[in-house]
């Protein structure tokens, strides 16, 4: 051993005669310490699994390999200048003073050192003269990371910086370290394709280190990638939205200029051609390219006056739906989609116009007067043979609404309505613009059984196209050129994957129009005051019920204490605040004891809402149990369209199972089932005298055949509340008849939920409170809008 290593020794030797408290003088120092150049970072495994070790590396590049020392980072520069300054300190005292310096110069200058040798562990006191280098655990962690990069090991790097991170997160060198990993794991993804996940990656590199070499480089590459893969497919919003984080994050970059200039060569372009088409009067065609071209690039300067005018000219109205119509496999009634292409191409004779204290009052597009002679037994209407030049429906004759009406009066046609015919006995025509009924029976109110005949080729709109994620409808009969003013001429529905999406779609100017959001959102909109500047909110007359109705012909559900126990294990009132709206003070839904509106006069109240008691529903599904032979069958149940209703119908079927019962949820766009036992069901039923009957049967009209699977007296009650002959007779008959099905627990009322309508603030003309999405939708006009801001 060379004089330096044995000087060493022997000062650690004389030290440790100065503390006998810690360890005695006799005891030998480790031999055979090992050399600063034979030591090889640790592997990963051992630094994350084993204790954690520094190496105290002396002026005679002997290494001593202890267990963590304090203070950390210890950093021998700075306890040198400390026992200088002590040094200076105690010079100029004498006494008692210099004794206590002398004191605390031997703290300063002697650290605590801790030798790992199983559970025998010995402590020393090291002065800090010999100590040449301090690497620290953490210091190892960092070269053994650095060597995982260099050698392309991101995996077991990221293992290491992670601990790091969440351990010493101000660690000298943790930050760089991070960087450096940030940029290979985005040079990784992207040169395995992933371009989306390099670009995130460098933006975060981008907020730690906005000066980190060669990043604006590595983030116009990978930039340029994804512009030119959005291009291609025409999604010029995502190309927009690159260009416009490249531009935030580097000012007059080259790869936005380029694709800027190309851009919006491309728009000036395409609305050129939209001014050409328009004066060829192919004014839908000019819409859709002045669409198109500040989709491309809105900042091109001189859009906004070419696109205005044309706009206007042809007004296309882009609307966020959920749901297309069609989509329904599994679910057997109309989907809310289905019901609103019936309302816009195929015109009712009367449709409601507003809903006072829940009864329905109607409105016709077609009719002048309806007045009724002969003490009632007859009726006769006046056709309207004019109509505004932005109306929606046209001119009928009384050849056209006559042959519509013997259609649902033919028992032989299938389209005979028996419910209309057992009123209706005969229909003369009077005049080209008249007509009348010949009623063998009064009924209370005709608007309501002619609102639900629906006309062929009397205006309003059609089809024009339909993918698997828009719709197209156009008027059918186009406005006339040389109006002052023009108004919506196609609707377009574009198909989201949830109600977050639309939401977004209206910020980026997709689409101007949606209704039906899950109240949870739309609270979180109305409480939005930026949104709010942009957008109506505008609360619709017509909330949607939501119930659980019973399929006649399942045999267990024939079985009334069944249909009792589920309805008694179902907690409505914790489902509608928890999952329906997310709210715990519910102001836009409610709980419901009837399948038709609340506030319609025919609901009775003294049928009380259901409480929720899983004891008693134990107890009625055993009974159940016993007279099915002790065996319950797995029920089926098919689920209405929609993101709430799905939810919610898991969360009932997870509560029956906690009373034994198994419940296969089936959704609208599954296959449909072989057989089904529930059905979670959505709708809207203004005229309970007219709907329970089809309602109960599952049926568009109501059959006498169709109720052969019900008892006899819901049959009586049936009819009888079909022949009732005037309103005061007709409301007791319906509050009787809820009452009896009550009793039976027919079906289940859950809740009810206001609707709401979303529309931008360049759309006018729109009822204030609609009773329907599209209410008077032919009425709307809309100014020129486009998102002129990249998004």
């Amino acid at each position: 051993m060379n004089s330096l290593g044995w000087t060493i020794r022997c000062g650690l030797l004389g030290m440790l005669l100065l503390w006998p408290h810690l360890v005695l003088a006799a005891d030998p120092l480790p031999e055979g310490l090992p050399r600063a150049k034979d030591l090889q970072t640790p592997s990963a495994e051992d630094l994350l699994r084993k204790p954690p070790m520094d190496w105290l590396i002396l002026y005679n590049d002997d290494v001593l390999i202890v267990s963590p020392v304090q203070p950390r980072p210890l950093k021998i520069k700075d306890l040198m200048d400390q026992i200088a300054a002590k040094e200076l300190e105690r010079a100029r005292v004498v006494g008692e003073a210099r004794e206590r310096m002398t004191r605390e110069l031997e703290e300063v200058s002697l650290i605590t050192v801790i030798l790992p040798e199983g559970d025998d562990r010995r402590e020393f006191k090291l002065s800090v003269k010999y100590l040449k280098q301090v690497v620290h655990h953490e210091d190892l962690m960092l070269r053994r990371i650095d060597t995982l990069l260099n050698e392309n090991n991101l995996p077991v790097a990221f293992e290491l910086l992670s601990r790091l991170q969440r351990d010493r997160p101000d660690w000298e060198g943790v930050a760089a370290a991070g960087q450096k990993f940030l940029d290979l794991d985005a040079q990784a993804h992207a040169s395995a394709g992933d371009p989306e996940v390099a670009l995130r990656i460098l933006d975060e590199l981008f907020v730690r280190n906005v000066k980190y070499p060669d990043l604006q480089a590595r983030y116009d590459a990978v930039a340029e990638q994804l512009v030119q893969k959005a291009i291609s497919q025409q999604d010029f919003i995502r190309a927009q939205f690159h260009l416009n984080e490249l531009q935030r994050h580097f000012a007059n970059d080259p790869v936005f200029r380029k694709y800027e200039t190309q851009l919006t060569d491309q728009s000036r372009a395409t609305m050129q051609s939209a001014v050409e088409k328009g004066r060829q009067n192919d004014v839908r065609q000019a819409a859709v390219l002045a669409e198109e071209a500040v989709r491309i690039w809105p900042r091109t300067p001189e859009l906004k006056a070419l696109h205005k005018p044309i706009a206007e000219r042809f007004q296309r109205l882009h609307v966020g739906v959920t749901d297309l119509p069609g989509e329904c496999r599994a679910y057997p009634m109309p989907s809310d989609a289905d019901i609103r292409r019936q309302q816009l191409t195929m015109p009712a004779l009367f449709e409601v116009d507003r809903l006072r204290d829940g009864t329905a009052y109607y409105r016709t597009r077609f009719f002048d007067e309806w007045e009724p002679r002969d003490l009632g037994r007859r009726m006769q209407f006046t056709l309207r043979q004019f109509r505004q030049p932005f109306e929606m429906q046209a001119t009928l004759t009384s050849d056209a609404v006559v042959a519509a009406l013997m259609k649902r009066l033919d028992p032989t046609s299938p389209d005979y309505d028996e419910r209309l015919g057992s009123f209706v006995e005969s229909v003369s025509i009077d005049s080209p613009t008249q007509f009348s009924l010949i009623f063998r029976r009064v009924p209370p109110r005709i608007e309501p059984l002619l609102a639900r005949i629906p006309l062929t080729d009397a205006g309003g709109f059609r089809v024009l196209e339909q993918t698997q994620q828009q719709i197209c409808y156009t008027r059918s009969i186009p406005e006339p050129a040389g109006l002052p003013r023009y108004h919506i001429g196609e609707i377009i529905e574009h198909r989201y994957s949830s109600a977050e999406k639309i939401v977004q779609g209206l910020q980026r100017g997709e689409v101007s129009v949606t209704f039906g959001l899950p109240d949870v959102v739309l609270r979180r909109l109305q409480s939005n005051d930026e949104f709010l500047r942009k957008f109506f909110i505008q609360p619709m007359q017509q909330p949607v019920t939501h119930l659980l109705q019973f399929n006649p012909g399942s045999a267990p559900l024939r079985i009334m204490e069944l249909r009792k126990g589920l309805a008694y294990a179902v907690d409505r009132e914790r489902l509608l605040k928890d999952v329906v709206l997310r709210d715990q003070r519910p102001t836009h839904g409610r709980l419901v004891t009837t399948p038709f509106f609340s506030t319609n006069p025919g609901r009775n109240v003294l049928v009380e809402q259901r409480r929720f008691d899983l004891s008693a529903g134990l107890a009625l599904v055993l009974a159940a149990r016993h007279q099915l032979q002790g065996t319950i069958p797995p029920l089926t149940m098919v689920v209405a369209p929609g993101l709430v209703a799905e939810e919610a119908a898991e969360e009932i079927a997870l509560q029956w199972r906690r009373i034994g019962l198994t419940v296969k949820v089936v959704h609208a766009d599954e296959p449909p089932p072989e057989k089904w036992d529930i059905l979670y069901r959505t709708l809207q039923m203004n005229e309970p005298v007219l709907d329970l009957w089809p309602f109960l049967t599952f049926e568009p009209q109501a059959r006498i055949s169709a109720l052969d699977a019900y008892p006899d007296w819901l049959k009586q009650e049936l009819v009888q509340l079909d022949r009732s002959g005037n309103q005061t007779l007709v409301v007791g008959a319906i509050r009787g008849l809820h009452r009896h099905l009550a009793d039976e627990t027919a079906f289940v009322p859950l809740w009810e939920i206001d609707q709401f309508l979303v529309l931008r603030k360049n759309i006018q003309g729109f009822p204030q409170n609609p009773v329907q999405c599209y209410d008077d939708v032919d009425h709307w006009t809309m100014e020129a809008w486009y998102q002129g801001e990249l998004p």
